[in-house]
Formats: structure tokens, C-alpha cells, sequence
């Protein structure tokens, strides 16, 4: 088995699809070159074969993006708003324009005053 043989097989898989009709996801295809890479690393250590063809310098994983979305529940926002009390009350802001925005953490803390319109009730991020 060579690298080429693992290129083009990944290549394929990218482009195959489940039982249910949806892409199989690159987190699935990296998983299963692990796999391999290390049935060869056994390989290797036994004396059955010479090389790896999945070794990471030869094959780089694909990128996985595999995240779902995820909304809180009303009841978890205000727990989450309550729990923004006494010492923490300097975070009841941050979690307020998080929830109301969509924002992520870094372009919260990042922001500044002149990226915000509270007249015309927006925000720039750059």
C-alpha cells in the first residue's frame, strides 16, 4: 500500500456518502487513517513491513469541522443570567451581548466602544 493508494482512497471516501444520504464526515475519514497508520506501526514494529504510508509526513488529516449548534433552552439563559451575580456581576455584559449576538468570546472582550452603534443598535467587528 502506498501513499498514493491512501490519497486516493481518502478521495473517494470525501466524496462518498452514508446510508442516510449525508457525506461522510472528514473527522470519520481521519479516524479511519489513524486506524491504519497504526495497524503499520504495528506492522513496523513486527518486522512485516518497512514503512508507514500513513505516516503523518506523508498524509496530513483533513481539516474537521464537525461542531454542532447548539441553542440554549430559556431556562438555562436565565440560570445563566442569575448566576451572573456578586462577584460576577462584571459578566453579566459579556454573557448579555453573547446571547443576544451570537458573538464569539475573542470579539467580545475585544470589542471597543467606537465598533458600537447603541443609537442605530449595532456592532462592527473587524
Amino acid at each position: 500500500i502506498s501513499p498514493f493508494m491512501i490519497e486516493n482512497y481518502r478521495a473517494k471516501r470525501k466524496k462518498s456518502r452514508k446510508k442516510d444520504g449525508s457525506l461522510i464526515k472528514p473527522a470519520t475519514i481521519n479516524r479511519e487513517i489513524e486506524v491504519l497508520r497504526k495497524m503499520f506501526n504495528i506492522a513496523i514494529d513486527n518486522g512485516w513491513a518497512i514503512e508507514n504510508p500513513c505516516s503523518s509526513r506523508k498524509i496530513r488529516p483533513f481539516r474537521e469541522d464537525n461542531k454542532k449548534e447548539r441553542y440554549l433552552e430559556p431556562e438555562e439563559e436565565n440560570r445563566l443570567l442569575n448566576a451572573c451575580t456578586g462577584e460576577y456581576e462584571y459578566m453579566r455584559p459579556i454573557v448579555v451581548c453573547a446571547l443576544h449576538t451570537g458573538m464569539r468570546r475573542g470579539e467580545i472582550l475585544n470589542l471597543k466602544w467606537d465598533c458600537v452603534d447603541l443609537k442605530n443598535r449595532y456592532i462592527t467587528l473587524l
